[in-house]
């Protein structure tokens, strides 16, 4: 396909001359004719409704026909700095192109000739006037008071107005469908993101478990109390190694066309998709890692209550008073592994696999407070477990809590100045969200004062009172990664964060209202476009 510009630029041009924006592509397979049928049907029209026409025509020279106008409007966009809902179809032609002449084999030994015919195709595409806008046919309108663009559905376009809304493009919404290989372009990052949410989730669940076990002191196995985070750690590896292959039909696609990308609000196979299947790569290695510290420690706490069992029977009680020693140690060859040794390779998994976390907080910024104060609250506490000399159930354990109790201060921080920063560009389920978040953050601080307080020697509440807390704890991070999710969710249905930062940086100002409005129903559509001309301009 080759694009052609034409027009002076904008300071050279003169007064009273419309730029244009023009693309040709040439020696397209079909008659002029099965071209001329489709050109008819969007000549003179908008560029949102042609779009509309060519996604649902039945024809098959609707997508070069589709793929042209595109081209066009990108190189309006692009070089001329016009804004993509004021463009419509200027000028469009078919020309005949060269023919090939072919021999089809029919009865009796016969042989009749036929063409192959090619097309040359020429689309033109202007900006149109605020007084063009105003009569326009294509039921374009300014909502009063919203700053938004609101698309009404006329009696005789009611059979394309259900399929407004359905795809973003460049700040605005494109009103096309993308088809069903461009819709796994985003599956690799979301099946990771599911993995990141389920991997929080189960753990959530762990504490729940331990704080349950502990605060009333029942018989179960610490084997059994670990298999929810097992059971999200296997869950957690099917959704990475399925996201390695998420996205393969869209990159397939991509090849096809010999294109890095497919439209303008696809991502790239080369700076978005291959970088996180790498990032799934890693994140395997780091769930193996962190699947074998769990198992190391959780034989380290089962040996543990063990030990403290038998220290509590008659036998040991005698043999303690006797020898003056009030533990029980295990001897295997000359090396003691009491209730207080350490476990090899334990505390080495554990700093390994918190310092992964601190990494892929500070080389990567999406979510990269979260991964980061979590690191480091796990680095703490791993570091301080290495270095007690009494175990995690002794007096002075209540140290490990510390650095989580830090961690959970810097996220509440960090979710507070976020929600500031970005207030002005959120819509209102996901200022709705943030703040139930900075709650649940709040409680989980609370819960963790709970925990200091019961297991340190300054405060007794009571087993069960630090049992409640616990799971108070747990239950406040299986709701955070609920929330997350959520928050994934709205993300994606209203764009990008970084997207509506850059508009409103380059724009100077946001408008809340249009920002947190967005109605999609049956038949008609309410979308919001008022940071559409600044997007054109990007």
């Amino acid at each position: 396909m080759d694009d052609t510009f034409f027009a002076t630029d904008e300071e050279n041009r003169p007064e009273g001359q419309v730029l244009e924006a023009k693309c040709r592509a040439r020696f397209l397979k079909g008659s002029a004719w099965k071209f001329r049928r489709v050109l008819w049907q969007i000549r003179n029209r908008t560029y949102r409704d042609a779009l509309i026409m060519l996604e649902f025509m039945p024809w098959r020279a609707c997508r070069p026909v589709l793929c042209a106008l595109r081209s066009a409007a990108a190189n309006a966009m692009n070089h001329y700095n016009m804004d993509k809902s004021r463009l419509y179809v200027y000028q469009c032609r078919a020309d005949r192109g060269p023919y090939s002449k072919r021999m089809r084999p029919v009865s009796k030994g016969q042989a009749h000739p036929y063409r192959r015919r090619s097309t040359h195709l020429t689309i033109v595409v202007r900006e149109m006037t605020d007084a063009e806008m105003a009569a326009a046919p294509s039921n374009l309108r300014r909502s009063e008071g919203e700053g938004q663009v609101v698309m009404q559905v006329s009696t005789t376009d009611s059979s394309l107005g259900i399929c407004s809304g359905l795809a973003h493009e460049e700040g605005a919404q494109e009103l096309l469908i993308d088809s069903a290989q461009e819709k796994t372009a985003r599956r690799t990052r979301q099946l990771l993101l599911a993995a990141r949410l389920a991997f929080f989730f189960s753990h959530g669940l762990l504490i729940v478990c331990a704080s349950v076990a502990l605060g009333w002191e029942t018989n179960t196995s610490w084997w059994q109390i670990f298999s929810p985070a097992w059971l999200g750690d296997a869950l957690c590896v099917v959704l990475v190694i399925l996201s390695w292959f998420g996205s393969c039909p869209y990159i397939h696609l991509c090849l096809q066309e010999r294109q890095a990308r497919l439209g303008d609000n696809n991502p790239s196979i080369l700076t978005d998709i291959l970088p996180d299947i790498f990032m799934g790569v890693l994140s395997l290695v780091y769930l193996i890692l962190a699947l074998v510290a769990e198992i190391l420690l959780c034989r380290y706490l089962d040996e543990l209550r063990a030990s403290q069992r038998a220290a509590r029977t008659p036998t040991a009680c005698a043999t303690a008073r006797l020898t003056g020693f009030t533990g029980v140690e295990k001897h295997r060859g000359s090396m003691p592994l009491g209730p207080s040794a350490p476990r090899p390779g334990f505390g080495q998994f554990l700093i390994l696999v918190s310092l992964l976390t601190c990494c892929r907080g500070v080389c990567i910024s999406t979510s990269g407070e979260l991964f980061s104060c979590l690191g480091a609250g796990a680095l703490g506490s791993s570091v301080l477990g290495l270095l007690l000399p009494d175990g995690p159930f002794s007096t002075s354990a209540w140290v490990l809590f510390l650095p989580w109790l830090a961690a959970v201060l810097a996220l509440e921080l960090c979710s507070s100045l976020r929600l500031q920063r970005l207030r002005a560009v959120l819509c209102r389920e996901e200022v709705i969200l943030r703040m139930a978040e900075q709650v649940i953050l709040f409680v989980v601080l609370l819960s963790l004062l709970a925990i200091i307080f019961e297991v340190s020697a300054f405060v007794q509440l009571g087993a069960v009172h630090a049992g409640a807390a616990g799971v108070t704890l747990g239950s406040g991070v299986c709701a955070l990664a609920l929330l997350r999710g959520r928050m994934a969710v709205t993300e994606n249905r209203f764009g990008a964060l970084s997207e509506r930062l850059l508009i409103a940086d380059i724009r100077g100002e946001v408008n809340p209202s249009s920002m947190r409005s967005s109605v999609i129903s049956g038949v008609g559509a309410e979308v919001p476009l008022a940071n559409a001309s600044m997007a054109s301009h990007m």
